[in-house]
Order: structure tokens, then C-alpha cells, then sequence
């Protein structure tokens, strides 16, 4: 591979690969800490104590079904490493944390930030614990619920309030 060149002090240098290597790993170091600082952020809003979070986060993903030891996760609160996409969506639906945030700091940070009201962050919420099956069903009513209804419809936006004459 050609070495990379870059100007100083108007001199030609030659970067060689190790310290591109050493660049790329400073880089990966910087974004374990920044994790880990949200990590603890999230663990603190959540009420853990700095002593014992890591056991409490490994018994909140046991009982998610995600199976994690204790020195990996020590090794999230160290920055040193960061886990992988499965136990962080875990992570984020159990804080009730956007997924973009916990992996970048980037966008908001809480679910119900995202929706307009708090009914549909609510819905977005339930739907988020349900089985895809589930969800796919609920998508379904929605799309019925917001068909408008027929003209003839009783229940319709002209015949909303039934009448005082009606016999239901």
C-alpha cells in the first residue's frame, strides 16, 4: 500500500500504515468511552447505583432472554468495548432510548421525544414489546381505523352523537 502524504509546516510527510492503524484505533477507543458514558447515563436515569450497575445491567438482559456475563459488560462501563447490535436494541427497549442515540449521541435520546403526542409515543411503546405478528395486526386496524368512514355509516363524522329518538 502507497503511504499516505500530508503537508506540515509546508513539508511533504509520509504517514506510514501503523500510525494510520494507530489512528483507526484511537478513534474506536474514543467511541467505546463515549458508549460507556451513555451506558452510565442511561444506568443513572434508571436509578443503579455506580456500585453494582454492571450485575444490575447483566440481570435486566437475563431477563430480556439476552445472555451476557459480567466482565463483558464491565468492559462496556470500561469503554473498551461495545456490544454487539442485538444487546444494544435490548438495551435501548428497556431504557425506553432511542437506538441512534445510545450507539451515537446523535438524534433524541427518549422514544416519546420522536412521536407529536404522547398517545402515539404510548402506542409506539406497546407495539415496540409486541411480537411482529402482533404488530403486523395492530398496522393492519390502524390502516382501517383510518379509512374514512362511509357516508352512510351511523357512527360517521355528519352522525357522530346518536340521537335522543334512538333505541340502542
Amino acid at each position: 500500500m502507497m503511504p499516505t502524504t500530508i503537508t506540515h509546516s509546508n513539508r511533504f510527510c509520509q504517514l506510514p500504515e501503523v500510525m494510520k492503524a494507530s489512528r483507526m484505533l484511537s478513534i474506536m477507543k474514543d467511541a467505546g468511552l463515549l458508549f460507556a458514558n451513555r451506558l452510565a447515563e442511561i444506568c443513572s436515569d434508571h436509578n443503579f447505583k455506580a456500585h453494582g450497575r454492571q450485575a444490575a445491567l447483566v440481570r435486566v438482559l437475563k431477563d430480556r432472554g439476552v445472555t451476557v456475563t459480567q466482565p463483558a459488560v464491565k468492559k462496556w462501563f470500561d469503554g473498551e468495548a461495545i456490544p454487539d447490535a442485538e444487546k444494544c436494541i435490548e438495551i435501548a427497549s428497556w431504557a425506553k432510548i432511542c437506538y441512534e442515540w445510545l450507539m451515537t449521541g446523535r438524534g433524541p435520546k427518549h422514544i416519546n421525544e420522536l412521536y407529536p403526542t404522547r398517545a402515539i409515543a404510548h402506542v409506539a411503546e406497546v407495539m415496540q414489546a409486541m411480537e411482529a405478528n402482533q404488530q403486523y395486526k395492530i398496522s393492519q386496524m390502524v390502516d382501517l381505523l383510518a379509512q374514512p368512514a362511509p357516508a352512510n355509516d351511523p357512527q360517521g363524522p355528519d352522525n357522530s352523537k346518536p340521537s335522543a329518538n334512538s333505541s340502542q
